[in-house]
């Protein structure tokens, strides 16, 4: 492995969320290197195509193609894997892989128990706010993840489908920002989507989101 290359790997999965985390990645290292500094990842771009009519569950169809894939990046000497889909996460526990995978769920996990949180309201596709993998994880560690009301889940995933497809508008991104404003007025809101992680408000502490935890995980890697 060359000195330029620290070891970590980014799935190229949907092309927005893809372009986020590198555009957020490449922000946040050279917020700590400074200079032109960019960050140091090998990307393996697959067709989402192939991935996306599987999810959330389609087990076998998905493990085949991810585990081809994580071979790739076996051989490409990488150490941390960075992968912008929080359900596809489900997949790659099954598969156990050797690579160490910057897990969401762990992250979020962690972060609750130094906040001291033991709850959280969850925005993500329908099948993540109301799966058994999300809510299972959290309850074994003490936390409860709780969906939306059942209208403001529809909404949410319609911004969501909206988001992947490039066509939401100014108004689609106020309803979704006050939305999320208004459960963190009450508890914590839990970010478990990336389409939605683009469009999320900053400064509000209540607000969990997992792609930026995948992220700041990432770059700590890097600059520790």
């Amino acid at each position: 492995m060359n000195n330029t290359f620290a070891g970590l790997g980014l799935l190229g999965l949907g092309a927005r969320s893809t372009l986020f985390y590198i555009h957020e990645l490449n922000a946040m290292y050279n917020q700590q290197k400074g200079g032109y500094s960019t960050c140091p990842f090998v990307m393996v771009n697959t067709d989402f195509n192939e991935i996306n009519p599987y999810l959330p569950n389609q087990f076998d169809q998905l493990e085949a193609s991810l585990s081809n894939i994580l071979t790739r990046f076996e051989e490409l000497g990488v150490e941390q894997l960075l992968i912008p889909n929080i359900t596809l996460h489900e997949t790659i526990d099954r598969l156990a892989p050797r690579i160490n995978i910057i897990h969401p769920i762990h992250l979020a996990i962690e972060h609750f128990r130094e906040s001291e949180q033991d709850q959280a309201v969850c925005f993500g596709s329908s099948y993540t706010m109301t799966a058994p993998y999300v809510q299972g994880y959290f309850s074994g560690a003490g936390i409860t993840v709780l969906a939306p009301e059942e209208c403001d889940k529809t909404t949410i995933d319609n911004f969501r489908k909206k988001v992947y497809f490039g066509q939401e508008s100014m108004r689609d991104i106020e309803e979704f920002q006050h939305l999320v404003a208004q459960y963190a007025s009450q508890t914590n809101v839990l970010i478990a989507c990336t389409e939605l992680s683009l469009f999320v408000p900053k400064g509000i502490q209540q607000v969990c989101d997992m792609a930026e935890l995948q992220i700041e995980k990432a770059v700590k890697c890097l600059t520790d």
